[in-house]
């Protein structure tokens, strides 16, 4: 599994994430197949699509399986997006971003630490 630890791998084959109830189709259903960062329609069953629906965790979840099955904590995502952008801010540990006048959008970016 690319880029998942293989310790947290069964939570990502568990019924309760894959399932046809589970938190993922869940997620895409309550997201109706929608970026929720560049707003692009998903496409399902093409995981190698640049618009492959995937499902994102918010906050890492490191094996926490509470962090892990929680819908707030899950949005829905193009691949592009997920390969991309985020992975970028999860490296970072910050947002990617700036407001009108240039200044970081998260509290976190080094710029607005003190």
């Amino acid at each position: 599994m690319t880029g998942r630890i293989a310790s947290h791998a069964y939570l990502y084959n568990s019924a309760a994430w894959r399932g046809p109830h589970g938190l993922r189709k869940q997620a895409l259903r309550r997201d109706k197949f929608t970026c929720q960062r560049c707003g692009c329609m998903l496409v399902a069953g093409s995981p190698n699509h640049p618009r492959a629906a995937t499902v994102n965790h918010r906050i890492a979840h490191r094996g926490d399986a509470e962090l892990f099955f929680d819908l707030e904590n899950v949005e829905s995502v193009c691949k592009t997006c997920h390969d991309g952008l985020i992975q970028r801010e999860e490296e970072r540990g910050y947002k990617v971003g700036c407001d009108g006048e240039g200044r970081p959008v998260d509290p976190a970016h080094p710029w607005n630490l003190e």
